[in-house]
């Protein structure tokens, strides 16, 4: 793409930059590539995870959920503040993702259609206590560990000047964890695809 578009400054034909980026691609690989891009790039459908990974000499499985986290060892995730697990075995999530600024927890994004959302979480939210215990991000997720679905909590917070308390009805959340290990006893070819692709040396 770069010697033929980039260096000399030229602009993609009508046809498109996508149809380009095929063509150059089929190039490369010297073999058709049209069911690829439709599959991954023209479609919904669902990756193939566990094919791909194996490659690499990789299983996902589903996560253990079966033991729960110390609050010293909690931490918050991309849902933000959820736990590792609840005492059901089963996660709780609030939807939200946080950030730590200067000893303040606040909520940098509230995922739809989650209990976050439901109860009026906003963006900006600052989260001072669950419960009417103080928390910060992962003292919120250590506390959470403690809880199971459809119980309700409440959460106190900053909004702008206001002092806020909403109600909560929990959830187990709406993506499901798995755990990435290798395997035990990869072959040669699964050990040289992970080492290339990790860019590991030697």
């Amino acid at each position: 793409l770069w010697e033929r578009y980039g260096a000399p400054d030229r602009g993609f034909p009508e046809a498109g930059e996508e149809s380009v980026i095929e063509r150059i691609a089929q190039e490369v690989c010297g073999e058709p590539l049209g069911d690829f891009f439709d599959r991954y790039l023209r479609s919904t459908a669902e990756l193939e995870y566990g094919r791909h990974l194996a490659a690499a000499g990789i299983e996902l499985t589903p996560a253990d959920t079966s033991e729960r986290p110390s609050r010293e060892s909690a931490t918050t995730s991309t849902n933000a503040a959820e736990p590792a697990a609840a005492g059901s075995g089963s996660p709780v999530e609030l939807g939200i993702r946080l950030k730590e600024d200067v000893n303040r927890t606040l909520v940098t994004h509230v995922l739809a259609d989650t209990p976050a959302y439901r109860a009026g979480l906003n963006a900006g939210d600052e989260i001072l206590a669950l419960d009417g215990l103080r928390v910060n991000s992962k003292g919120l997720a250590a506390r959470l560990a403690e809880r199971k679905p459809g119980e309700r909590a409440t959460l106190t917070l900053f909004r702008r000047d206001e002092l806020l308390t909403l109600a909560v009805e929990l959830e187990p959340p709406s993506t499901p964890r798995v755990r990435l290990t290798r395997v035990t006893d990869p072959t040669d070819l699964q050990e040289a695809i992970y080492r290339d692709w990790l860019r590991i040396a030697g």
